[in-house]
């Protein structure tokens, strides 16, 4: 088997490809990934020998644009030739492999995704002398595109997060004009979902890690909690990078500080209460502190 990643000569199979059942796929493995592997190990469950197309540069260029490929013919032909499910790896510098199959004569050709028969290059020519026309399963999500974007995580790597805390309210008016105000929250949402309910949001200006939703109490059992849905402990923790300038700010405020200044290893904390009586420590933490999430 040629493992050399160079350029094959269609006269070099003759010997080679006699008497056995020859599959043929095609495509840029620009970035080679789970979705390619899957697609070449089936190919080459469909016959003995495994020819590849690979598109030149050029070829790329074309069907890509002009920030493709990322690896060129020689690193992408040599990635290729290392792989155990592949015999030869074929360059073609056409838009289309159709000469390169019209000259090989594959006894399978085979594309992975939701192609159909008559969709492939080179399928009508190759039923013409009985030949097989397979579409592979194709593994969702996975493309050089998507790698290139940045698209993709392993899923060793999913990054959960807190989207939204619900803090129960008795007005939105009233607690959308405390937390802009009064905290300087921006006011992300607020949409009406009904005559009696709406979905709003709030957060610091520039956070992306959570935000506030503002839920109306709309039972007896929620109007309870409004103002203690800790039961009395401090519910939130507003970290800030200058804790004496915002301390100052939301004191000519007027909002309530139930406990002052003080020092501690975590960093620099004063805890007030918001306009139904909830606790928020204002923090500036300290290098030790481990719930500052730098990213």
């Amino acid at each position: 088997m040629n493992k050399a990643p160079t350029f094959v000569t269609v006269d070099s199979f003759e010997e080679d490809v006699t008497s056995k059942k020859v599959v043929f796929t095609n495509g840029c493995f620009d970035i080679l990934h789970k979705g390619h592997i899957s697609c070449l190990e089936n190919s080459k469950a469909l016959g003995d020998i495994l020819i590849v197309g690979l598109n030149s540069d050029d070829s790329v260029r074309r069907l890509k644009g002009d920030e493709r490929p990322i690896n060129s013919w020689v690193d992408r032909a040599l990635v290729l030739s290392r792989l155990r499910c592949i015999d030869y790896v074929v360059g073609f510098d056409e838009d289309t492999p159709i000469d390169l199959i019209q000259s090989l004569k594959p006894d399978v050709i085979t594309k992975g995704g939701d192609y159909k028969d008559s969709e492939m290059i080179g399928s009508d020519f190759v039923k013409s002398y009985g030949g097989e026309v397979v579409i592979l399963p194709y593994i969702d999500g996975y493309s050089t595109t998507k790698i290139i974007d940045g698209k993709i995580q392993s899923t060793a790597e999913i990054n959960n997060r807190i989207a939204h805390i619900a803090l129960v309210v008795d007005d939105y008016d009233d607690a959308i004009e405390f937390y802009t105000q009064k905290l300087d929250f921006e006011l992300l949402e607020d949409t009406k979902l009904s005559e009696e309910k709406r979905w709003v949001i709030v957060a610091p200006r520039g956070a992306q890690e959570c935000s506030l939703l503002l839920a109306k109490a709309a039972n007896e059992q929620q109007v309870k909690s409004v103002g203690n849905q800790s039961g009395g402990r401090v519910f939130l923790f507003l970290f800030t990078e200058d804790f004496s300038r915002d301390y100052e700010k939301l004191k000519s405020r007027d909002v309530k500080f139930v406990r002052p200044p003080q020092e501690y290893d975590y960093g620099t904390v004063a805890v007030f209460k918001d306009l139904y009586g909830n606790m928020w420590d204002l923090l500036q933490p300290s290098p030790k502190n481990k719930g500052w999430i730098n990213r």
